[in-house]
């Protein structure tokens, strides 16, 4: 729940700055794997590579915890895994779960 909240109050509150404020959210279900993404517009200024990174932040100082902890919890979990895709100014942060039966 606090993986899947983190990346929702990251999302809304990025629409928000921008022109399509729209947040998608997808699950889907196969056989043994569950995902849900969420997607979002950006700014130019995104950078999918330091997003995880303590601290980072495009949203001014003071910021950059909540997908630093997105991070670390996915990492705690066995069978969780994040994806992320950004193209033409959106991005899609999907976490996968796995079940081993």
């Amino acid at each position: 729940m606090r993986i899947v909240g983190n990346l929702l109050d990251n999302a809304i509150e990025q629409a928000k700055l921008m022109a399509d404020r729209a947040v998608t959210v997808a699950f889907n279900v196969i056989e043994n794997t569950s995902e849900i993404s969420i997607s979002n517009s950006v700014g130019s200024d995104f950078n999918q590579h330091k997003i995880f990174e303590t601290g980072y932040s495009t949203k001014g100082s003071n910021r950059g915890l909540g997908l630093a902890n997105v991070q670390e919890l996915v990492e705690q979990q066995q069978g969780f895994y994040m994806e992320i895709e950004s193209t033409k100014g959106y991005v899609t942060m999907s976490l996968i779960i796995t079940e081993d039966n």
